[in-house]
C-alpha cells in the first residue's frame, strides 16, 4: 500500500498506530506509539499549526483533504484526515498521506512550458503584425523580461 497511515488520540495527539510507510518517510526507527505525533514526526513542542483537528471537531462527519510540503522529508503530500471509530470503540483521528512530490514537479514543468508557449506566441504575434522592427524587438525583449520575471532588460553591443 502506497499510503502513510497515522492514528492518534484527538485530544492528546498520542500515536496509537503508524504504518511502516509513515515511519520510513520520516526516518523513524523506533515504535512511536504512546508519543505525541507532532514530537515524533515534526520535532515540535506542540501541535502543528496546519493540523486539521479543529476542523474535524467542528464537523466530525466530514473528512478534511489538504496538501502540504514537509520540510523534514522534503516531499509534498496529499492528506486526508477523518475521525473514525477505533478498534476499542473510541473515536480517533486518522490521517492518510500520499507522496505527491513527482506530480508537483510535473505540474511545475507543465506550468513553465505553458509560460514558454505563451511567450513564443506573444513574440510571434508581434513579428507578424507588421509593426516596425524597432517596436517588434522592444516587445520581444519586454515579453522576455516578463517570462523571466525581470523588471528591466538591457541589450548592449560591445565593439
Amino acid at each position: 500500500m502506497d499510503v502513510q497511515l497515522l492514528v492518534t488520540e484527538p485530544d492528546t495527539d498520542i500515536v496509537l498506530f503508524a504504518n511502516e510507510k509513515m515511519n520510513q518517510a520520516y526516518n523513524i526507527k523506533y515504535d512511536p506509539v504512546g508519543q505525541p505525533c507532532w514530537k515524533v514526526y515534526h520535532g515540535l513542542t506542540k501541535r502543528c499549526k496546519k493540523c486539521p483537528i479543529q476542523q474535524l471537531y467542528d464537523n466530525p462527519e466530514i473528512p478534511v483533504t489538504w496538501e502540504n510540503y514537509s520540510e523534514r522529508t522534503g516531499r509534498w503530500y496529499h492528506n486526508t484526515d477523518a475521525m473514525i471509530e477505533w478498534t476499542d470503540g473510541k473515536v480517533v483521528h486518522l490521517q492518510q498521506a500520499v507522496n505527491i512530490t513527482e506530480r508537483r514537479k510535473n505540474e511545475e514543468v507543465l506550468r513553465r512550458q505553458q509560460e514558454q508557449q505563451k511567450f513564443t506566441s506573444v513574440v510571434a504575434r508581434h513579428f507578424i503584425t507588421g509593426n516596425d522592427a524597432q517596436q517588434q524587438i522592444y516587445r520581444a525583449i519586454r515579453a522576455t523580461g516578463m517570462l523571466l520575471n525581470l523588471d528591466r532588460i538591457v541589450l548592449a553591443r560591445i565593439v
